[in-house]
Formats: structure tokens, sequence, C-alpha cells
């Protein structure tokens, strides 16, 4: 039986401005399962995501958003990643 609140993430590389450690470049995409972690994500990176994970799987939108459903993080690596989230499933509940 599916949970009201699962759902899945589509978290996007938007801009890189300077050396990244874990060498993300623009474009990249990730599909995360609820809040697990996809293979090989930089922990830093999922770090900073993981609040706006949390309150967008709940349902949360964010009024300095120009889109539902999306949240923007900055990596803590000197802030040259920025991460798009973006709320992609809701599986209702039974």
């Amino acid at each position: 039986m599916a949970n009201k609140f699962d759902c899945k993430f589509e978290v996007t590389v938007e801009k890189v401005t300077g050396k990244c450690h874990a060498n993300y470049e623009e474009g990249q995409t990730y599909i995360f399962d609820g809040l697990a972690t996809p293979a090989n994500f930089c922990g830093g990176a999922y770090h900073v995501i993981f609040p706006a994970l949390f309150a967008l799987k709940f349902g949360a939108n964010f009024p300095f958003e120009k889109e539902e459903g999306v949240a923007h993080s900055t990596c803590p690596d000197n802030g040259y990643v920025t991460f798009k989230v973006r709320r992609i499933e809701n599986v209702p509940s039974e």
C-alpha cells in the first residue's frame, strides 16, 4: 500500500559557476525515489537539498519560487552549483 506522501523528485544541476569537486555539469539530472539518495550523488549536495525534498514531499510550495512544487538549493562548496528540485510524482494512498 502506497503512503499518501510517496513521491519522486527530479534534481537538475541548473548552474555551475566554478570548480565542483563532484564534477557536476549543467543539465545533469537525477531522479530521487522519495528521500533515498541516488548512487554517486554528492553527500554535501544532498545535505543542502534535503530540507527542500522533505518539504516538497509533504506538499509544500514556496512563495518565492516561480513554479509550484519546485525549490532551488545552492551547494555548500562555495556556492558553485545550483540545483533545481522538482516534485514529479505523487502516489495517492488507496
